[in-house]
C-alpha cells in the first residue's frame, strides 16, 4: 500500500516538474465551439494555454475524461472534420496565473489516468483469475494467435536453426530448456503471490516469455491469420531489402539480450520481437514485405458505404495513401530507429489493408484510435497445479468486491451530470481557482448564469472581463462558402444538401435538404421544410428497414428533432466530414 502511494506521488512530481515555466505564455484562451449533431448537440467548452487545448469529453467506455490536445489536432477534429465553428476569448492573465492553471490540469490529467490504468491493471487480473481458477475456461494469450496452433515436428525452418544457432553460441546448448523449467517453477511460485493489481500483468509476461521459448524449441511457424501482406505489389527494392536485412540482425539481437533478462515487460517484447522476427525472414524469402496484424482480437468497426464516402474520394484517400507509403519507405529507410520505423510501418501497411478492402466492395473496416502494439491472442495450456488453482478460487469474491469498490471510486471521478458535471462546469472550476476570479470580482456560479451551457458560460466570461481579446475560426463549410461569395447561383447552389458542391451527405449528420447555419432570418422557413423532409425520410426508412438495419429510418426520426430548433431561429446541424487522407480512418466523427 505504502509502495504504490510513493509511486503515485513520484509521478505526481515528475509531471508537475517537467511543465517549464518559461514555456508558459501571459494568456489563456476560452474557446467555445458551437453545436452539431450528434453527442455534440449543446456545444462545447475547452481552454487553449500555449500549443495545448484542454477539454472534457465522452470516450468509448461512456466516461467523462479530462482531455489534452495539440491545437493543430483540436482545429483538424472540430473545424474541418465536426464542421463547427471557434469563438475563442483571450484572457488576459499574468503569466503565474497561466502557469498554474496548466499544472493544476495536468496534475488532473495525470491522477485520472493514474486511477484509470490502476482499474485497468486490477480488472485484468480479476478477469485472468477467473479465467485460471476454473479448469473450464481456456486462457487467452496476447501475442500467442501470431504462431500456429500446431507443432511442427521437425526443428523448424531457418529463420529459427539461424536465431538457435546464435543462442546456443552466447549462453550454451542447454539455455533454452533450462529457462523454461525456470519459468515453470516460477508460474508456481507467482499462483501464490499477494494478489494487486500488477498481478495479471506479471502472470502475463511470464507466460509469454515461457511461449516464446517453446516457440523457438520448437519452430513454431507464424499463423497466416496474424499477418497482412503488403498492397503495394512492388518486389523489394535493394535499399527495402538491406534494411530488412540489417533489421533481421537487430531483432535477433534484441531476442538473445531478452533470454537472461529479469526486467519486467521482457516477456511481452521477447514474443513480438520473435514474431516480428519472423515476419521478416518472410519478407526476405517471399521478396514482398510482410507485417504482423496490429489490431487488437476485437477491434473497433466503422461501415464505410458509398453513401458515408463517394466512390471518387476513396479512389483519392487510397491513392494518397500509396503514395505515403512509397515516400515513406524511400525517405525513412537507413535514417530511423529499425524498430521504431517496423512499428510505424505496421500501423500504415494495416491501415492501407483496411482501405484496399473498401476498393473491392466490402463496407465494413478496422480502425484504430490510438497508438497499438501488435497483441493477437489464442487460447494457451497455463499448467497450473491443483493447489494454486483453488487457492485462486478462494480469492475471486474478495477480488470481485475490490473491483467494484474501485470501478465506483474512478466512475464518481469520470461521472457525468447535465447540470453539475459537464464539459463547462468542470472547465469553470478550474479556472474560477487557478485565475482567481473572486479577487478580480469576476466569480460567479455556474448556475448563476446558466453558464453550465457552453454559449452562456462564454457570454459569461465576456462580460465579467471585457478587456479580453475575441477572435473566430468559421467552420470548413462556412469558409468555402465565403470564398465562393459573388459567384453567379453560388448561394442558391450551397444552401441545400442536394446541388452542394461543398458536402456529401452522411447517414450520421441526420436527414435535412436546407443549410440553417449560414442564414437566420430564413431560418424558421427551412426549419419547417427541414422538418417536413425529415418527416418523409423517415417514412422512406420505415420502408426499407429490413435491408439497411433502421440507419435510414434513425436518420430521418434525428432530422426531425434537430429541425425543430431551427423553427426558433436556434441552428444545432452542421453536417460534418472525413479528413482528405488516411487520417480519417481515426479522426471522423
Amino acid at each position: 500500500m505504502l509502495s504504490d502511494l510513493f509511486k503515485r506521488l513520484v509521478f505526481l512530481l515528475i509531471s508537475f516538474l517537467l511543465i517549464p515555466s518559461l514555456a508558459f505564455p501571459a494568456s489563456v484562451t476560452l474557446v467555445y465551439v458551437t453545436p452539431n449533431s450528434g453527442v455534440s448537440a449543446g456545444g462545447h467548452t475547452a481552454v487553449k494555454i500555449g500549443k495545448n487545448v484542454y477539454h472534457y469529453q465522452f470516450e468509448e467506455d461512456g466516461r467523462f475524461y479530462l482531455v489534452r490536445d495539440n491545437w493543430r489536432r483540436f482545429l483538424l477534429v472540430y473545424t474541418e472534420l465536426a464542421n463547427r465553428s471557434l469563438f475563442l476569448y483571450e484572457l488576459p492573465v499574468e503569466k503565474r496565473q497561466a502557469q498554474m492553471l496548466e499544472r493544476i490540469l495536468t496534475l488532473d490529467k495525470t491522477r485520472q489516468d493514474l486511477d484509470a490504468y490502476h482499474e485497468k491493471m486490477f480488472w485484468w487480473t480479476c478477469q485472468m483469475i477467473f479465467s485460471l481458477s476454473d479448469p473450464k475456461e481456456q486462457f487467452r494469450l496476447p501475442g500467442a494467435g501470431f504462431f500456429e496452433d500446431a507443432v511442427p515436428s521437425g526443428p523448424g525452418a531457418e529463420p529459427y536453426k539461424r536465431l538457435r544457432k546464435g543462442l546456443f553460441a552466447r549462453y550454451g546448448s542447454n539455455i533454452i530448456e533450462d529457462e523454461i523449467t525456470r519459468i515453470n517453477r516460477g508460474i508456481e511460485r507467482h499462483g501464490q503471490k499477494v494478489l494487486d493489481q500488477y498481478w495479471g500483468v506479471e502472470f502475463v509476461d511470464i507466460l509469454q516469455k515461457r511461449f516464446a521459448l517453446q516457440a523457438i524449441k520448437d519452430g513454431r511457424p507464424l499463423a497466416r491469420s496474424g499477418l497482412i501482406y503488403s498492397s503495394v505489389s512492388t518486389p523489394l527494392a535493394p535499399a527495402e531489402r538491406r534494411f530488412l536485412e540489417d533489421l533481421a540482425h537487430q531483432l535477433e539481437d534484441l531476442i538473445s539480450l531478452s533470454f537472461l533478462s529479469k526486467i519486467k515487460g521482457t516477456g511481452n517484447r521477447l514474443l513480438i520481437n520473435l514474431a516480428r522476427y519472423l515476419a521478416v525472414m518472410k519478407s526476405l524469402e517471399e521478396k514482398r514485405l510482410v507485417f504482423l496484424d496490429p489490431f487488437p482480437d476485437k477491434p473497433k468497426t466503422v461501415n464505410v458505404s458509398g453513401e458515408y464516402l463517394p466512390a471518387e474520394e476513396l479512389a483519392f484517400i487510397y491513392e494518397r495513401l500509396v503514395k505515403e507509403w512509397r515516400q515513406y519507405l524511400t525517405i525513412s529507410v537507413g535514417k530511423q530507429n529499425p524498430i521504431l520505423f517496423l512499428s510505424d510501418l505496421e500501423r500504415l501497411n494495416a491501415r492501407m489493408a483496411e482501405l484496399n478492402k473498401l476498393t473491392k466492395g466490402e463496407q465494413r473496416i478496422r480502425v484504430f484510435r490510438s497508438m497499438i502494439t501488435p497483441a493477437k491472442s489464442a487460447a494457451i495450456e497455463v499448467g497450473l497445479n491443483e493447489k494454486t488453482r483453488r487457492l485462486l478460487m478462494r480469492e475471486k469474491e474478495n477480488l470481485q468486491m475490490e473491483l467494484n469498490r474501485m470501478e465506483k471510486g474512478v466512475k464518481n471521478q469520470l461521472d457525468y451530470n447535465l447540470l453539475v458535471e459537464n464539459c463547462s462546469t468542470k472547465l469553470h472550476q478550474k479556472l474560477r481557482n487557478a485565475l482567481r476570479w473572486q479577487e478580480r470580482g469576476g466569480n460567479f456560479k455556474p448556475r448563476e448564469e446558466l453558464g453550465f451551457i457552453p454559449y452562456m458560460l462564454h457570454q459569461a466570461v465576456i462580460r465579467r472581463f471585457p478587456e479580453g481579446k475575441k477572435r473566430v475560426i468559421m467552420s470548413r463549410r462556412l469558409r468555402e462558402v465565403a470564398k465562393m461569395e459573388g459567384l453567379p447561383g453560388t448561394l442558391l447552389r450551397e444552401s441545400n444538401v442536394l446541388t452542394s458542391t461543398l458536402y456529401a451527405w452522411r447517414p450520421q449528420d441526420s436527414s435535412f435538404l436546407m443549410f440553417t447555419d449560414n442564414t437566420f432570418w430564413l431560418r424558421p422557413l427551412y426549419g419547417v421544410i427541414n422538418t417536413l423532409y425529415s418527416a418523409c425520410y423517415g417514412i422512406y426508412g420505415l420502408a426499407v428497414f429490413p435491408f439497411d438495419r433502421g440507419t435510414r429510418l434513425k436518420a430521418g426520426g434525428l432530422g426531425v428533432l434537430y429541425s425543430l430548433p431551427e423553427m426558433m431561429f436556434v441552428n444545432i446541424r452542421k453536417g460534418s466530414y472525413f479528413a482528405p487522407d488516411s487520417s480519417f480512418l481515426e479522426l471522423s466523427p
